[in-house]
């Protein structure tokens, strides 16, 4: 055996932390001092912490860019329709008014478009993130969907990363232990 090969026995292998906070303010902070260590972060919240992404790394969504495009398709191909239906299929004269008045038209190509648009921005959002239901994956605690914030942090030294944890101010900590075996044999341990 040489000597980079004892190295490697001996270097204790990367496991996936967790700790527990009450708070947002804390949960960002433990976050940050993880990521300036090094340290691979993720984080389960049970609402949206605002400024959680840039710390964890996450980049902007680029879920915005389709949409807006789909609801300006849906701009014009609404207007084209209602135009369509006023002056070319079926006009009428109502008190003199020209057949395409566009202030009448305002708000059912303005519902129309964004209609649309929110279901792209659904299925889009769905299919990215992946939320289908999936009876393979487990979450970190039941609590993570009710009050607590958790951080999931993977580092090359367990203790260091749950030492870490514990002086951020972290009310619980533990490695992250998925019961069910057909979550492992599928690898959806990385994933929370």
């Amino acid at each position: 055996m040489t000597d980079a090969d004892s190295t490697a026995v001996s270097t204790p292998t990367a496991a996936w932390q967790v700790g527990f906070f009450a708070d947002d303010d804390g949960l960002k902070a433990a976050a940050r001092a993880c990521r300036t260590a090094g340290w691979q972060v993720d984080a389960v919240t049970p609402w949206p912490v605002h400024g959680l992404d840039p710390i964890l790394g996450l980049e902007r969504s680029w879920i915005g860019r389709p949409v807006l495009g789909v609801i300006l398709l849906g701009l014009l191909a609404a207007m084209g329709g209602l135009h369509f239906l006023g002056v070319v299929d079926w006009p009428l004269n109502v008190s003199g008014k020209p057949y395409f008045a566009w202030p009448l038209f305002v708000v059912p190509v303005l519902e129309t478009a964004l209609l649309i648009g929110a279901i792209v921005n659904f299925n889009l959002a769905l299919h990215t993130s992946r939320l289908l239901p999936n009876p393979l994956v487990e979450i970190v605690s039941a609590r993570c969907t009710d009050d607590r914030h958790a951080l999931v942090v993977l580092g090359a030294d367990p203790a260091a990363v749950r030492a870490k944890l514990i002086e951020l101010g972290a009310s619980e900590v533990g490695p992250l232990v998925l019961t069910s075996a057909l979550s492992i044999a599928h690898g959806e341990t990385a994933h929370v």
